[in-house]
């Protein structure tokens, strides 16, 4: 089994510094329960639901405080995967983002998900112009009002799958509202290709399969845990969620494709926005070709220093 040092650098030449950190992280946090975890970054309680400023829309947030002295008004935005909710499954990834870098605040905005969990779902009106624009508009304006309402002016976006593009739909939608956004990271988005649905949802479910050997490799045994909690008890549910009007609306949108073009949307409205695009080789979801053409093309337009 690799060291954790040993598999990022196998992924990707980072540097040092971050090898280290996250190296670190992994260390401390595998030493403990996620239980003793969520004790100790203050998240025991879970996440929040909370009203927009628009007052119409309910968003599922866990805020991760820094313990120091902190800009209270910047803040790292991490979107979650379609009707995922902010799990222990998802909050645990989340740690070891936080404490791979403890310094900015981290916010978790959950999608909706099972019957019953609510929040961060559009209207009908607002599903059918989803579909009809191919705009995630309404699936982030409840996000940039959060933001506003809360006073902050400065974000990071990241977020993997369709979290991805909504992260980089916030990206744009926020320049609306005076909120910068210094840097994207685009994980393996969803809407990398244009598909049809039957295609999309083969791709969503072959992610499915290569899982259970990822989760190993991080030999973390609280994130092990959490997992398959999340596992036995969330299948069902997952994909009853999967067939909520909000995620129909999503999953009819993103199959039209349209990365490449909203990235590019987002990198004219923020004249400070660095961009890291990541995708794996043998993606299921964002295939090798497709993304290293939309990442050509894209550091052809705004240079390699910002893609």
């Amino acid at each position: 089994m690799m060291t954790t040092q040993e598999r990022l650098r196998q992924y990707y030449p980072f540097t040092e510094e971050i090898v280290g950190q996250v190296a670190d992280a992994a260390l401390r946090q595998n030493r403990k329960s996620f239980q003793e975890l969520a004790d100790q970054y203050g998240i025991a309680d879970g996440p929040q639901i909370v009203e927009a400023a628009d007052g119409k829309h309910t968003l599922e947030v866990l805020s991760v405080i820094p313990q120091q002295d902190y800009d209270a008004s910047t803040a790292r935005v991490y979107h979650t995967p379609m009707a995922n909710p902010v799990s222990p499954n998802m909050a645990m990834r989340a740690l070891r983002l936080f404490g791979s870098d403890p310094s900015v605040q981290l916010l978790v905005i959950g999608n909706p998900s099972i019957p019953g969990h609510g929040a961060g779902k559009t209207t009908l009106k607002e599903s059918l112009a989803m579909m009809r624009s191919g705009s995630l508009e309404a699936c982030v304006a409840p996000v940039v009002s959060y933001l506003g309402k809360r006073a902050i002016t400065k974000t990071q976006q990241l977020g993997y799958s369709y979290g991805a593009d909504k992260a980089v739909a916030t990206t744009r939608h926020a320049s609306d509202r005076g909120i910068g956004v210094t840097h994207g990271v685009y994980i393996e988005p969803a809407s990398a290709v244009k598909r049809r649905m039957p295609a999309l949802a083969k791709a969503f479910s072959e992610t499915n399969e290569p899982m259970a050997r990822y989760i190993q490799q991080t030999e973390s045994e609280p994130y092990s845990k959490v997992r398959e909690q999340d596992s036995a008890l969330g299948l069902v549910g997952y994909a009853a969620g999967l067939l909520r009007v909000s995620n129909i609306a999503i999953a009819t949108t993103i199959k039209q494709g349209g990365f490449i073009q909203r990235v590019d949307e987002a990198m004219k409205s923020q004249e400070d926005l660095e961009v890291t695009v990541g995708w794996g080789s043998l993606s299921e979801l964002a295939p090798d070709d497709a993304m290293t053409q939309v990442v050509a093309e894209l550091q052809s337009k705004y240079g390699a220093q910002r893609i």
